[in-house]
């Protein structure tokens, strides 16, 4: 789990999936964050680090300037990751709990005083 909310981290920031969508358009230079995103060299090397420490993108040098590119192994990782123990689990809960009345735990919850509850009237 510590892994996934890493990578939600990671992906938490507009501007670093505004980066992620255009690694998927291919390989990109930081050059061309900068003119795309309107934002400074040093930020762009901020959210690439911190997307680089999720293990989504692998970086190269060529002169002055750093290409990135999205780790693509990684990325399918993640995605089986995220299917195994996010969206499978969430989807069989869904599906076990549709129509379902509430739970034993709210019955008891609503049986409790109104001042004793959050917010209660």
């Amino acid at each position: 789990m510590r892994e996934m909310a890493e990578l939600f981290k990671a992906l938490g920031d507009e501007k670093r999936l505004q980066m992620i969508k255009l690694l998927s358009e291919g390989e990109t230079c930081v050059c061309e964050f900068i003119e795309v995103l309107g934002i400074s060299q040093p930020a762009v090397s901020h959210h690439m680090k911190i997307l680089k420490q999720a293990g989504l993108v692998h970086d190269r040098r060529e002169g002055r300037w750093i290409y990135y590119r999205l780790d693509e192994e990684s990325i399918a990782a993640w995605q089986e990751i995220l299917t195994d123990n996010l969206i499978t689990p969430i989807r069989i809960n869904l599906s076990m709990n549709a129509g379902c009345v509430k739970s034993a735990v709210c019955q008891k919850f609503d049986q409790l005083p109104g001042e004793k509850r959050k917010g209660g009237k």
